[in-house]
């Protein structure tokens, strides 16, 4: 190892690449750790240092090449770097490596006193022979660090059948997998589980890299298809909630196209391959076949897309084969190949139909595209009927655009679709009887459900209420007397506190009067979120007393409350805090 400072023209970290990967939240917990920092060291493009916390951290920071700007990786033995996360502690180093390119010192007094139980200076000072007696010491314990070694070991003598072999007991999900002691206790690649995992992945790609570069690039890539097999079972049974399986992975499939464009491989062989990968629906990394476009060539293309179209067949219902085989159309550009891929199995929910939709307009077929939304307006899809009304709009068919909107409000009143209506029944000069249609509507809605009692009574039914929908209809439209002789029985609190706002300086009587309810209610609650809100609503009820003359009538009332609520020591104190 290397003691020394750490210059940016070799480790390029940023501020802006440690906010990026670690979020803003650990980016300012990692702050407050700049004096933690101990014992930074480099090797190769990696830094290394233990972080004093709730434990001692080791912490390795893992830069791309240099000047590239990029590529920051943190790995951390908290626990929540352990489940692959860029935790505070990778922050720290990272500011570390920062404050000493701007000012170099030497590490003795640019981070505070070496401890006897920093991990890093501990194993600067060992010689070679007490470094491999440790090494072999932790191989007898250590059973996965074993297996990369071993790894290493048969990439440096390019021995592919024994890099194969290896390859296959890091990464399999089989019965050994548990021996590996990577799975939770449930059976699942999760937490924990995850970073060491996606470790196995990156020293696998490393050796594959080593591969190509050593004059193997053929082998190379037949070893990263192994392990993408391998990784794509053992995803099955993942939960990679930080996401550092797919960036190994991805690393690899970057690494197995470098390799096939050194050595393309057989055409036949690569759209097998890539067929199976796109099938199969597994996590295989950022695989995409139109890279492999010039490697396939038109024999190759012609083989994947067989091979697809094939699964597909077998299985149309299939989200994987009908995910790959509309993947494979669209590359080739077979707009009818596409339509009849999609609509084979057409979707209650309009989806398929947009999709066709999209796929005819982009190709320049506006009239079958008009033609395939018009079908799927029986569906329950928005987008649908925004495409019909912006092409009757454009054709001048405004008159049919309205018809659209008003059967789309009638199916799904909300003020949204009131609001879409509203705009073109403008255009077409029909809105005054449109809105009084559109009313009707919602009235009727509404008469058919049961009566809330006055503010404060709580819904008795779940889900959508059209209710609902009338008073803000009403209130968007600006007819606040309209809204307010509609809300009695149908207006949630909310409603009933936004119209009290609205009508305080016209109507205080009738504000103070719903306000008060609303108090009513509140203090059967508790929390500070109740608190709060009778708080809000007494400055409201104050501002309708001192418009009607009537202020010492609200001291009172304020009085009273106070000593009904005595108890509710935290309410007195947020009405302290409000003057109240």
């Amino acid at each position: 190892m290397l003691n020394g400072c750490v210059t940016t023209a070799t480790l390029p970290i940023t501020e802006a690449a440690l906010r990026a990967a670690a979020g803003e939240r650990s980016f300012e917990r990692g702050v407050s750790y700049l004096g933690a920092v101990a014992g930074l060291q480099t090797v190769g493009n990696q830094i290394i240092a233990t972080v004093r916390g709730t434990g001692d951290y080791l912490v390795v920071l893992t830069m791309g090449e240099a000047g590239a700007g990029g590529g920051l990786r943190g790995e951390c033995g908290c626990p929540y770097g352990q489940e692959g996360f860029f935790c505070k502690h990778c922050v720290a180093v990272g500011l570390t490596v920062m404050r000493n390119a701007r000012s170099p010192v030497p590490r003795a007094t640019g981070m505070g006193p070496t401890r006897a139980s920093d991990l890093s200076s501990w194993l600067s000072s060992l010689s070679r022979e007490e470094l491999l007696a440790i090494v072999c010491d932790q191989v007898i314990e250590d059973d996965d660090w074993r297996r990369r070694l071993e790894l290493r070991a048969a990439s440096a003598a390019a021995d592919v059948p024994a890099i194969s072999a290896r390859v296959a007991g890091l990464l399999q999900a089989g019965e050994d997998f548990g021996q590996n002691k990577l799975v939770g206790q449930y059976g699942y690649l999760e937490g924990p589980e995850t970073w060491h995992y996606a470790r196995r992945v990156r020293h696998v790609t490393e050796v594959i890299g080593d591969l190509t570069r050593t004059g193997h690039p053929a082998d190379a890539a037949l070893v990263a298809e192994q392990a993408f097999t391998a990784i794509a079972e053992a995803s099955r049974r993942a939960s990679d909630r930080a996401g550092v399986i797919g960036v190994a992975t991805a690393g690899l499939a970057a690494a197995h196209h470098e390799a096939c464009r050194i050595a393309p491989p057989d055409p036949a062989r690569l759209a097998d391959f890539l067929a199976e990968a796109m099938v199969s629906g597994d996590e295989r990394g950022e695989i995409d076949f139109e890279d492999y476009s010039d490697l396939l060539g038109a024999v190759g293309q012609d083989r994947l897309r067989e091979r697809v179209t094939a699964a597909w067949t077998a299985n149309p219902s299939g989200a994987g084969e009908q995910g790959a085989l509309e993947r494979v159309l669209w590359a080739a550009g077979d707009v009818d190949g596409l339509v009849k891929v999609l609509s084979a199995d057409l979707d209650s929910h309009g989806l398929s139909h947009l999709r066709i939709v999209a796929a005819l307009d982009k190709a320049g077929r506006a009239r079958e595209a008009l033609a395939w939304a018009e079908r799927g307006l029986r569906q329950p899809n928005q987008q649908l009927a925004d495409y019909v009304v912006e092409r009757y709009c454009s054709a001048g068919r405004v008159e049919d655009a309205v018809t659209v909107r008003r059967e789309r409000f009638s199916a799904a009143p909300s003020v949204a679709a009131y609001q879409q209506l509203r705009d073109v029944a403008e255009r077409a000069g029909s809105w005054q009887p449109t809105r009084q249609w559109a009313l009707g509507v919602l009235r009727a809605d509404a008469a058919r459900l049961p009566r809330l009692r006055r503010p404060g009574t709580q819904r008795v039914w779940p889900g959508w209420v059209p209710s609902a929908v009338l008073i803000d209809v009403l209130i968007a439209d600006g007819d606040i007397d309209a809204a307010w002789e509609s809300a009695e029985g149908l207006a949630s609190d909310a409603q009933w506190q936004r119209l009290a706002d609205l009508v305080l300086e016209t109507r205080p009587a009738d504000a103070l009067a719903t306000y008060l309810r609303l108090i009513g209610t509140l203090k059967k609650q508790t929390g500070d979120g109740a608190y709060e809100r009778i708080a809000q609503l007494l400055k409201a009820a104050r501002a309708c007393h001192s418009r009607l003359g009537t202020s010492a009538s609200f001291d009172a009332y304020v009085r009273s409350l106070r000593e009904d609520q005595k108890r509710k020591r935290r309410l007195i104190r947020i009405l302290d805090a409000h003057q109240l």
